[in-house]
């Protein structure tokens, strides 16, 4: 502070840094003032916004003028160790702007509990950005009442446009809360459980969710929930079915169970085809891709626009051994409800347990019927293998428009094979192929074999690609 000051002082008013235009100073503010730089927990933005403040009187007027910039850098990690005053007059210097607020670590939360709790409700009316994450409930710290209170502020008007809630107050006890004519203005929800999850106060079961007048939300676009099994998985399962949305919602979900599964929902399968079809409209109007993974204990799928967007995505990880038995037969059963042509590029790595090579047969069959345009096809060899294998078993060609070929960690074996059985469906040999990690000296004779084909070899993310 006494260097600023010096400096500050040596600044008259008609100083070259004073005359800049005010839209390219405020616009210089604002990107110095971003408390989700990198950096920010070591020069955090209220920091930088007081000092830019105090350059020159130009400057400081500017700053002062802008109370949006200081709504934007309310983060509570840094207000916490501030007097009071000056939190009061930071408070006083966003006037009637809406408030961003941020609340993130696990020793300075645990430290913090009531202060971040107590701003925030002070507040609530007027913070249209909340982000808190934290281990604030995790035991052995003491919980006393913090966790329904945290639950009553939720039963509260409120005027959020964002809400990032990570703590170990169970997702279940905090969704139902959310109901339209509370938030109205809600635009994403971005929930997430705590492997030692504490009752909030509102233990519903996943019948109580159904009984609820279900919630008109006319704005929300994105719901990410992370998700223990069992903690609050069925009751969100069934939270995600009775909500009504007005516009398209992106879904991510992530389940996680270090148990078993035997309590799954058996309308579990209704909440990916709900959200599988919401993005059939953006789907419309952009290329679309989408990666398929499935391994032993583990399944992920990805829908997103060809720039990268994630308009779906739903992944479980589970040390259950009976996984592969119940939840990737009822995701199959789900993915025909996309039925998207748009659908360019698809990305398949199929491991299932030992013994039930089927489940990845049947999910390459279903992918070939909801998806039938598919140009640009990506797999490893042990899915190609099964690719292969589906094709000589299957009397129509997989893929028809496939133009486009990927593969992964493949031998020359099984890339013949995959071609072969390509071919004797009638099949062409696809116009480019792209080898990631290739074994390459293996492949070198057969590659040469295949005339018109362009080989190329690419990094993993397929961001360099080169011929050969």
């Amino acid at each position: 502070m006494p260097i600023i000051s010096a400096i500050s002082s040596q600044i008259s008013s008609d100083a070259p840094a004073s005359r800049l235009y005010t839209e390219l100073l405020l616009a210089i503010f604002c990107l110095n003032s971003d408390m989700y730089l990198p950096l920010e927990e070591d020069v955090y933005a209220i920091d930088t916004l007081r000092y830019t403040s105090q350059v020159c009187s130009a400057w400081r007027s500017i700053a002062l003028e802008s109370p949006a910039l200081w709504a934007q850098v309310l983060n509570l990690n840094r207000l916490q160790h501030l007097p009071k005053n000056w939190v009061d007059i930071i408070i006083e210097r966003t006037k009637g702007s809406p408030l961003f607020v941020k609340a993130t670590g696990v020793s300075t939360l645990r430290e913090g509990a009531p202060f971040f709790r107590l701003f925030v409700t002070e507040h609530w009316e007027r913070i249209c950005h909340l982000d808190v994450v934290t281990n604030l409930f995790n035991p052995p710290q003491p919980l006393g009442d913090e966790p329904s209170k945290w639950c009553s502020l939720f039963s509260r008007p409120s005027s959020l446009r964002y809400l990032k809630f990570w703590t170990s107050i169970p997702a279940g006890d905090v969704f139902p809360l959310l109901t339209s004519s509370l938030f109205p203005d809600l635009e994403e929800v971005d929930l997430a459980d705590h492997p030692h999850t504490v009752t909030g106060g509102t233990a519903l079961l996943p019948e109580d969710v159904f009984a609820l007048p279900p919630s008109t939300f006319l704005v929300l676009r994105r719901i990410k929930l992370q998700l223990y099994w069992p903690h609050s998985a069925n009751k969100i399962m069934c939270l995600l079915q009775t909500i009504v949305l007005k516009t398209t919602c992106e879904l991510h979900l992530r389940l996680l169970s270090p148990d078993d599964l035997s309590a799954i929902r058996p309308d579990f399968p209704n909440v990916l085809r709900r959200y599988l079809q919401y993005a059939r409209p953006v789907a419309s109007r952009e290329n679309l891709c989408a990666s398929i993974t499935i391994e032993p204990n583990s399944m992920h799928i990805i829908i997103k626009l060809a720039h990268g967007r994630e308009l779906f995505r739903f992944s479980l990880e589970c040390e259950d051994p009976e996984f592969s038995l119940q939840i990737p037969p009822a995701f199959i059963s789900a993915l025909g409800n996309l039925q998207s042509n748009e659908l360019k590029r698809l990305s398949l790595a199929l491991h299932p347990q030992i013994g039930l090579p089927s489940l990845a047969t049947e999910i390459i069959e279903k992918c070939s019927i909801a998806f039938p345009c598919i140009e640009d096809l990506d797999m490893d060899g042990d899915t190609i293998s099964q690719f292969s294998s589906l094709q000589r078993r299957t009397n129509s060609l997989l893929f028809y428009n496939l133009k486009i070929i990927v593969v992964r960690m493949c031998d020359a074996d099984q890339l013949a094979a995959f071609i072969e059985s390509r071919q004797a469906k009638g099949g062409s040999v696809p116009e480019e192929l792209v080898l990631i990690e290739p074994k390459l000296m293996a492949m070198v004779d057969l590659l040469r074999s295949l005339s018109g084909l362009k080989v190329r070899i690419s990094d993993p993310e397929r961001r360099i690609t080169l011929p050969i």
